[in-house]
């Protein structure tokens, strides 16, 4: 059994580790300036008294505490993950089916630029508004094809319409009633009640059978909604010639440009069989209606079976204490000295720093302040008080 590594959920974070060495840079140069100023203005034998930076060895702890504080919060924030926990995941939704018209008058450009492109569109807002519902697809012409099995890889979905075109189904004319029959098939072998048809359509069938097929479903307990693509006025529908290449449009038998209309009449009486409503496409509006006021107050919400996955243990507290208890250390040694460090054991040194009584570091600091302001009797008196408390 391979043994797990530590890895990191967001890395980039360690570009911050960048600014560390500017960090270090400044509080050297911070510590120089300050120590070359504090000694032209304090006597030699008061110096170490008064300043408590003077240590050396101090002032490096000290960088060295706070630069590993920030170093460790920069780790944190990198999310460190070792190892995984198993959680198990039930699937609840619905079993949708959306039947996509790849007929050759879905090339129309009553609906810019096209009824396929428009199609195409409701099926990415629809699959926008799921949340864990199984979608498949199919594609229909001529005749029927189930191109993808209802799933919620979503993105499968995505994919596959995004490579409809009018072509896909060599058998031309829109079978309406074969799309039907396929979704039928597809849901004989799903157990539930949460099952719907989208017809995504210009409504077009010369055979007329679909309303035979939609009785069929609704006796499967199958709700059915249509989605009309185009409009009554219809359109010409381009095509390339076949000879020159050039554009032209689909004939008749008689040799006219045929124009297409959107049969929104015929695609209304094959939802209400089913007790589904008709919805003309509109971008985002009609997927959330349909959603909003057909699938999920019409279907049972299906729960599924069981999934067992895993994910990642965060690690950050490794990282996140150790760079609290470094930034606390490095807080309470601010105003001490290295000897008096030595002699006070670790839990006292935290008490005093949390009660911070270091009264005669303040005296030395104020004095130093009164120094530089010009008010020479105040600091006299805050040095002469550190003197009192420090004699040595």
């Amino acid at each position: 059994m391979e043994a797990a590594s530590l890895s990191f959920s967001e890395p980039s974070w360690f570009a911050a580790l960048a600014i560390l060495p500017a960090i270090a840079l400044l509080l050297w140069w911070a510590n120089r300036r300050n120590t070359l100023l504090l000694q032209q203005v304090v006597a030699p034998r008061l110096f170490e008294q008064l300043v408590d930076s003077v240590s050396g060895k101090r002032k490096f702890i000290r960088a060295a505490l706070l630069l590993g504080s920030l170093t460790l919060l920069i780790t944190t924030l990198a999310r460190p993950q070792l190892g995984t926990a198993p959680i198990s995941t039930t699937q609840v939704g619905k079993d949708i089916i959306v039947a996509v018209d790849v007929s050759r008058s879905m090339l129309a450009d009553d609906s810019a630029p096209n009824r396929l492109t428009q199609a195409k569109f409701f099926v990415q807002d629809l699959i926008n508004c799921l949340r864990g519902d199984r979608l498949g697809l199919i594609t229909f012409s001529g005749t029927a094809f189930l191109q993808i099995p209802p799933t919620i890889d979503y993105g499968a979905i995505a994919a596959g319409v995004e490579e409809l075109d009018v072509n896909f189904i060599p058998r031309g004319g829109t079978n309406i009633a074969s799309a039907i029959r396929v979704a039928r098939t597809a849901f004989g072998h799903l157990v539930g009640e949460a099952r719907a048809l989208i017809l995504v359509s210009d409504g077009e069938e010369l055979e007329g059978k679909a309303i035979i097929e939609a009785k069929k479903a609704a006796s499967q307990g199958i709700h059915i909604y249509a989605v009309g693509i185009g409009t009554t006025r219809g359109s010409l529908i381009p095509i390339a010639a076949a000879q020159s290449g050039e554009q032209d449009f689909v004939r008749g038998a008689d040799g006219k440009p045929v124009i297409s209309h959107l049969d929104a009449a015929y695609l209304k009486a094959i939802a209400e069989t089913t007790g589904g409503f008709y919805c003309p496409f509109s971008p985002f509006l009609s997927a959330q209606r349909i959603f909003n006021q057909g699938l999920l107050p019409s279907l049972v919400t299906r729960k599924g079976q069981a999934l067992m996955s895993s994910r990642p243990i965060e690690r950050f507290e490794w990282t996140l204490i150790p760079a609290i208890l470094l930034l606390l250390a490095w807080r309470l040694t601010e105003h001490w000295r290295m000897g008096c460090c030595r002699r006070i054991p670790f839990p006292g040194l935290i008490l005093v720093g949390i009660l911070s009584t270091a009264t005669s570091v303040k005296a030395a600091q104020n004095g130093l302040e009164s120094y530089q302001r010009g008010d020479y009797q105040r600091a006299l008196k805050d040095f002469e008080s550190c003197l009192q408390e420090r004699p040595n």
